[in-house]
């Protein structure tokens, strides 16, 4: 090469660049990974995050969500009344680890297991894969005793 000549530079691809660039359609594979009662936990909402969001969403929940239960501990209240119950919780989840805004977005019927969730969050949340950008993380949390 001589030394005039500048090489070319070819545009850096990676899914990240990809998904900034191109819409994200919502086809049946997509909702293989998210399913219907997903989206609607998300509803409208969902329109407004970023493609790197929806993908980090699509790619992470389900860990978030094991890692979440790995930590968590029936209160023994629970136990002993053998009540089973749901709730949605949601937090934003920052590019460093750390989470902000956690809350119970739906509360269950027993105040019990919407405290013993928020702090099982707070411990797992360091144990989450990390996001490019703050994302909102929300899921329910169905409780069975058997």
């Amino acid at each position: 090469m001589r030394p005039q000549e500048k090489r070319k530079t070819i545009p850096q691809k990676n899914l990240e660049n990809f998904l900034l660039s191109e819409p994200v359609p919502l086809d049946k594979s997509m909702l293989d990974e998210i399913t219907q009662s997903y989206l609607k936990l998300y509803g409208k909402e969902y329109e407004k995050l970023t493609n790197v969001q929806k993908v980090f969403i699509q790619n992470s929940i389900k860990s978030i969500v094991e890692i979440t239960r790995s930590y968590y501990r029936f209160p023994s209240l629970a136990l002993k009344l053998r009540k089973n119950d749901y709730n949605i919780v949601e937090f934003t989840l920052h590019p460093n680890g750390d989470i902000s805004g956690l809350r119970i977005v739906q509360p269950g019927n027993y105040s019990f297991y919407d405290k013993s969730i928020l702090e099982a969050i707070q411990y797992a949340y360091k144990d989450y894969p990390r996001p490019k950008e703050a994302t909102k993380i929300k899921f329910y949390i169905t409780y069975r005793v058997y």
